[in-house]
Order: structure tokens, then C-alpha cells, then sequence
């Protein structure tokens, strides 16, 4: 019995990923995972923390009470991070303690592109791209290497992007209401992402269902349109209360001093003009740039990806992906993420542009780059196959 269960168990290994294609996939995945975490883990002890890591380790190096206290006034995250980063140096407070935490998020960020995502309807060519774009992402590794939480932020941005996406196909909302929970506890920039989120998740197209855009009488599509906000209640619900949470918390004890906002210390990231169409317009491109180039350094490869994204807004916005509502979904919550994102640094609210506190952005930029350049790849592809039919005489 046991040799017979044996051969059953490597035949099961044989058959791992199916058909040769996959098995090259899976293949390809473990070595860009053996990479991203060889450069995140890399000397992860070797170096002393610099002054705001020390800082960060310190404000939750004390007792419970202790470290709300440190957070509330000597720090500008919510609590959740510093609570964790507390339970962390109970148990072993060390260099490598206080950064294991940040390195393994953004490893489990490239896994999570990598080997969910795909099962979640994204096509793999364009799940590898993110993937291989968020390893190589000079600001992704250097903040893999800090204690601060900007990992962790793009951890639970991913985890949001799997609930839309999961809720999209098939209405199931518990992973979309717990990201939607934690993320304004994390992060105050996710909650400018959660708004995102939300927003995308009334527009985008659903797998399931009938989408009250195609209805033909004015009362359908009227009841369709609230029904799909009812059906959110739930998750705006959560994302309300963590909301709700972080600000009693927190952030009504951080804000002060002019420490946030256009008067504060990143002042050149808030909108600073006036009312004018063409200042708010240079603002916005130029804050959109610097963001785009911060994580993805790599110009030409920036430019191709917009290039593909504006091609693929157009298909989404004449509904030429039927039955591609991933694509169509990651087009949208890109969209709403740099809408609001320009919508809050022009009102005060969060800054814009390549900084640190834009590290939660990473995952959507990466996945809509790779998503439209993937889409756009297969368009060209095709072009000489649409061709040869009609290339004779």
C-alpha cells in the first residue's frame, strides 16, 4: 500500500500544470520568485536601521498602551502596522525581525501576481509582466528593505484588486469586505484606493449576471443600476467603519502642526495654483509622471505601457472586450486609482508623484501595464492572421 500510494503521489507530480505550456509557466513563476526574494532578503541584517526605521522600531518597542501612544503623536500611519511590528519584538527584536515582515510582503505581492491572480481571470502573459515588473522595481526592494509599512501596503492593495476581481466573476464580496476593512487601518493612501476600488466595482463589468447597461427599458436599467449599489452595502459598510476606526484612533491625534497636507513637509506634492484649467493640467500630468516613472523607472517601457493603456480604455469604453471583464476591470480601477489620487492631492488631502507614501499604488500600476501591453501584444499578433485571408488574389 504504501509503494502504490507512492507511485500515485509522482504520478499527481507528473501531472502537476497539465500541459507543457504551464508546467514552463510554473517553471518561469519559482524562478522570478527565487529572484524577487533573493533581492529583497539580500544582507536584509546587514545594514544599521536608518534614523526612520529606528524611529518606527522604537514607537512599538514599549508596551501595549505605549505604542498607541508613540503612534498617535510621533507618527503618521495608523495603528494597525505598529501593532504588528509590536507582537514582531516580542518575540525577537533584531534587524532582521523588524524587516521580515516588509521583504516577505513584497515577495507574497510578486507571488500573489504570479499564481493568483491567474486563477482569478487574468490572462498569465500579463500576470508575469506585473510580476516581473514589481520585482524589478528599484523603489518596491528598497522599501521591501525598510520597517516601514509601505510593503504592507502593497500587499493588502493587492489583496483589495483579488477581491474586486472576485466579486466581479463570481458576486463573492468576503475578501473584497475584509481588504476593504484593514486597508484604511494600514494605510491612509489606501483609502483613496479603497474609493477606487468601490468605484470600480459599481462600473466594471461583472462575469455574472446581467449587466443593467444592456437593458433595453428605462426602469431596467434604472433597477439594475441600484441594485448593483445594494449589493455593495456590505463592503462600503466595512470600509466605512475601518475608516471610521483609524480616525478615532489615530489620525484625529496626527493631525496637526501642519505636519499633512500642502503646508507640511511634502508641500511640492500638493497642488499650489489656482484655479486655472492649464496649471491643473500640468499638475496632473506631471504628478502622474513622476508616479509612473518611481515605479517604473524605465522610460521606454512607461511609454509603451501608456500608449497599450490608451488603446485599452478605448476598447473598454466601446465595449470591444466582451467577455474579457478582467481587462476591462483592471482598466477601470487604474483609472479611478489615478483620478482620485490627482482629485486628492489638488484638494489637499494626499500627495502625488513618486514618493514613498505612493508605494500602495505599485501593484495597480504594475498589473495595468502589464494587462495593456499583454492585451495590446495579442492585438498585433493578430493583425497578420486577419490579413492573410484576403492577402490573395
Amino acid at each position: 500500500m504504501p509503494a502504490i500510494g507512492m507511485r500515485a503521489v509522482l504520478r499527481r507530480i507528473v501531472r502537476f500544470g497539465g500541459d507543457r505550456n504551464t508546467r514552463l509557466y510554473y517553471a518561469a513563476c519559482v524562478s522570478l520568485l527565487v529572484v524577487a526574494a533573493g533581492l529583497r532578503f539580500h544582507d536584509l541584517s546587514e545594514h544599521y536601521l536608518r534614523v526612520d526605521e529606528a524611529v518606527t522600531a522604537n514607537n512599538s518597542r514599549g508596551t501595549f498602551s505605549e505604542t498607541i501612544s508613540n503612534t498617535r503623536c510621533c507618527n503618521s500611519n495608523p495603528i494597525l502596522y505598529p501593532l504588528v511590528l509590536y507582537a514582531v519584538q516580542k518575540i525577537e527584536s533584531t534587524r532582521f525581525s523588524v524587516r521580515f515582515l516588509p521583504a516577505m510582503a513584497s515577495v507574497l505581492v510578486v507571488a500573489g501576481m504570479l499564481l493568483w491572480l491567474p486563477r482569478l481571470g487574468v490572462a498569465r502573459g500579463a500576470a508575469f509582466l506585473a510580476a516581473l515588473l514589481a520585482t524589478l522595481s528599484v523603489e518596491a526592494i528598497r522599501h521591501a528593505q525598510d520597517v516601514r509599512e509601505y510593503s504592507i501596503d502593497a500587499l493588502v492593495t493587492l489583496l483589495m484588486l483579488a477581491g474586486l476581481l472576485r466579486y466581479l466573476r463570481d458576486g463573492r464580496k468576503v475578501l473584497l469586505c475584509a481588504s476593504l476593512f484593514v486597508a484604511p487601518l494600514v494605510q491612509y493612501g489606501l483609502v483613496l484606493f479603497g474609493v477606487a476600488v468601490i468605484g470600480a466595482a459599481i462600473v466594471a463589468p461583472r462575469a455574472v449576471g446581467p449587466d443593467w447597461r444592456s437593458t433595453p427599458a428605462v426602469a431596467g436599467r434604472l433597477w439594475g443600476w441600484l441594485q448593483r449599489r445594494l449589493d455593495l452595502a456590505a463592503p462600503c459598510g466595512l470600509f466605512l467603519a475601518g475608516s471610521t476606526v483609524s480616525y478615532l484612533v489615530t489620525l484625529r491625534h496626527q493631525w496637526h502642526g501642519g505636519y499633512f497636507g500642502p503646508d507640511g513637509y511634502l508641500s511640492r506634492y500638493y497642488y499650489q495654483g489656482g484655479l486655472d484649467a492649464p496649471s491643473l493640467f500640468e499638475f496632473a500630468i506631471g504628478g502622474i509622471w513622476s508616479l509612473l516613472t518611481y515605479h517604473v523607472p524605465e522610460v521606454p517601457v512607461v511609454i509603451a505601457a501608456l500608449a497599450a493603456f490608451a488603446f485599452l480604455l478605448v476598447a473598454v469604453f466601446r465595449r470591444k472586450l466582451q467577455g474579457q471583464f478582467r481587462g476591462s476591470a483592471i482598466a477601470v480601477v487604474f483609472s479611478f486609482a489615478i483620478a482620485v489620487s490627482v482629485g486628492a492631492a489638488v484638494l489637499g488631502i494626499y500627495p502625488l508623484g513618486g514618493i514613498r507614501q505612493n508605494i500602495y499604488l505599485g501593484p495597480v500600476i504594475f498589473l495595468a501595464a502589464g494587462v495593456a501591453i499583454h492585451w495590446m501584444t495579442g492585438c498585433l499578433s493578430s493583425l497578420p492572421r486577419r490579413a492573410w485571408p484576403g492577402s490573395g488574389p
